[in-house]
């Protein structure tokens, strides 16, 4: 009966290699080798972690063997490139650990990138290219197919914006941070404006904050003389009279905004301001003095009048 079944298969496989297809638990091959089932492939020597197995896969052109997919050792499954300047070990699979290597020989991480440039992945949808992250030794530059920014997550057209939203803490470190600058001098440098909370930004302005803001120092830096001109011996300072006339006309103090234009102008300047109010001031000083004065001669006329 052994020798029945012997023949017979021996018979069936005769038939098969006739039809050019090779059939393993199926009578009906549909290609070269056809194996209904599981196939095992093994380590050519036991218990030895460096032996590579596997299928070679030849090129067509020359019959050389190029590209090597298998056991690239007793754990990592991988891809070898090999012929002339062949690439080696450009893909493995650590099936212990689960790490998975492009261009790396092996893992210690997830996903590991390498590359002689730098790391990088590029993002397709169909043919048409969506960007692309890059690394090397100091930068990581995300870019969208626009070649400028990359948005995380997206959409957010137009493709210049960069938008970050991480679920939780976010860190650049140790480096800077520069945005529509190659160059960043700070922490976080952006040349252009900020805007901090809703709404629209300022035009003309660097900074929009819309919302309180705290801090535990401020120092604002003027381009315009302090007003200690006040002070200066050929300063004209108003009379009380001129100034009483001023105000009753404009219902505001000379060279300060009046309310309409706060609102028009939709705030004032920090900086101008405090310079403005330091000049009223420095003029209330001198009236001040002059008070003081006027007081001290009719103090001395009233003295001399109670003498008499």
């Amino acid at each position: 009966m052994k020798k029945l079944t012997l023949l017979l298969g021996l018979y069936l496989s005769v038939l098969v290699s006739i039809a050019q297809n090779v059939g393993i638990g199926t009578t009906t091959p549909g290609y070269k080798l056809d194996v209904n089932g599981r196939m095992r492939v093994k380590t050519g020597t036991l218990n030895n972690i460096s032996t590579a197995s596997g299928i070679w896969y030849d090129d067509f052109r020359d019959g050389s063997d190029r590209i090597f997919a298998g056991m690239q050792d007793s754990l990592r499954w991988g891809i070898w490139g090999g012929g002339a300047g062949g690439a080696g070990w450009q893909f493995n699979f650590n099936a212990k650990t689960g790490y998975i290597g492009m261009g790396r020989s092996a893992a210690s991480y997830r996903l590991e990138l390498e590359h002689p440039g730098g790391s990088n992945m590029a993002f397709y949808k169909g043919a048409d290219f969506h960007g692309n992250i890059t690394t090397s030794d100091s930068t990581l530059e995300i870019a969208s197919r626009a070649g400028n920014s990359f948005c995380f997550p997206g959409p957010c057209p137009p493709a210049e914006h960069l938008i970050l939203q991480p679920p939780g803490n976010f860190f650049f470190f140790p480096g800077n941070v520069g945005i529509a600058t190659n160059s960043p001098r700070a922490k976080l440098h952006v040349d252009g404006s900020v805007m901090i909370g809703n709404g629209a930004p300022a035009s003309g302005y660097k900074v929009s904050i819309n919302g309180k803001m705290i801090c535990t120092e401020a120092r604002v830096q003027l381009v315009t003389s302090w007003p200690d001109y006040v002070f200066a011996s050929g300063y004209k300072l108003p009379t009380i009279n001129d100034l009483e006339k001023y105000i009753r006309k404009n219902n505001h103090l000379p060279n300060m905004p009046s309310a309409a234009e706060i609102e028009k102008e939709k705030g004032f300047d920090l900086g101008d301001m405090q310079k403005r109010l330091l000049e009223k001031v420095e003029e209330l000083t001198l009236y001040v003095i002059q008070l003081k004065k006027e007081a001290e001669g009719l103090q001395k006329r009233v003295a001399v009048l109670e003498k008499r």
